[in-house]
């Protein structure tokens, strides 16, 4: 039987949609909804387990971070990434890459042959499998994405964090025993969370969570994003130096530079009108 709606819902159903909205129902009230209010039957146990997801989210990236960086460390030592790189001969790079590629075929085939399958990716885990992940396959490879990170692979530094706070959010979730619905927005929250403490971006990471990994907008369920991605990365900033995470060099635009920039902006101006042959000058 169909469910019929009232004006103010049906209104705001409307509104959901209009702004991009997948899943109405996801933020209505109810048992195994995200509740609003501590007042809400089982609101305690999801709230600590937003807060918990922080914790354990901002400890992992912090611990991630370090093994990152005493890799990098034995493989390009000094300094400097960049320096150390352009100093070693073509020797120590042939060695390296061919050693990343030892690494990444072993140990995908120790994880198939420990775990009896493959990985699952975080947003397929939300959408198909409310956000249910095996364990130790998604840790052991956001530890193997660290040493390959570390020496010189170009993965992206935020993924392992990412794959371990949604490691976490589900432990979680099956001790609190929540809901699929909260179950599918903490693991969003953890892995949201996890870039956040890798790059100090709280905003970022919540905005992550809610927009691209569980692809619903609304209040109720920003604000336990907010929670665990404020919360990783002011538990990261405890152990992780306060400084830059990538120092660019300060470079000096030419005339070229200039000329170039003010020329591609003023085509697609052009391009974005209505005729192209406008555009060209033609008739």
């Amino acid at each position: 039987m169909a469910r019929t709606y009232s004006v103010a819902e049906f209104a705001a159903l409307r509104m959901n949609r209009s702004i991009g909205m997948k899943d109405f129902d996801a933020s209505q009230e109810g048992p195994d909804k995200i509740p609003a209010t501590l007042t809400r039957p089982g609101a305690g146990r999801f709230w600590l387990a937003v807060l918990l997801t922080g914790i354990g989210a901002g400890i992992s990236a912090a611990v991630l971070t370090r093994l990152l960086q005493l890799v990098q460390h034995l493989v390009w030592p000094g300094p400097d990434l960049l320096d150390a790189a352009a100093s070693a001969g073509a020797l120590r790079h042939i060695v390296v890459l061919l050693g990343a590629g030892l690494l990444t075929s072993a140990g995908q085939l120790i994880l198939h042959r420990l775990t009896g399958g493959n990985g699952i990716d975080i947003t397929e885990a939300i959408s198909r499998f409310a956000g249910r992940l095996p364990a130790v396959r998604t840790l052991g490879s956001a530890v193997l994405s660290v040493l390959l990170v570390g020496m010189g692979a170009s993965l992206g530094r935020e993924g392992a964090p990412k794959q371990a706070g949604a490691v976490i959010a589900n432990a979680l979730s099956d001790r609190a025993r929540l809901s699929d619905e909260q179950r599918k927005l903490l693991v969003a929250c953890g892995a949201g969370a996890g870039m956040a403490a890798a790059y100090g971006v709280p905003l970022g990471g919540a905005l992550f969570a809610v927009e691209v990994l569980r692809g619903v907008l609304a209040l109720r369920l920003v604000l336990p994003a907010l929670l665990a991605s404020a919360t990783a990365t002011a538990v990261s900033w405890l152990a992780l130096p306060n400084a830059p995470t990538y120092v660019i060099p300060a470079y000096t635009t030419s005339v070229h530079c200039r000329l170039g920039g003010t020329g591609g902006a003023r085509r697609g101006s052009c391009l974005s009108g209505l005729r192209v042959d406008d555009c060209l000058g033609r008739p």
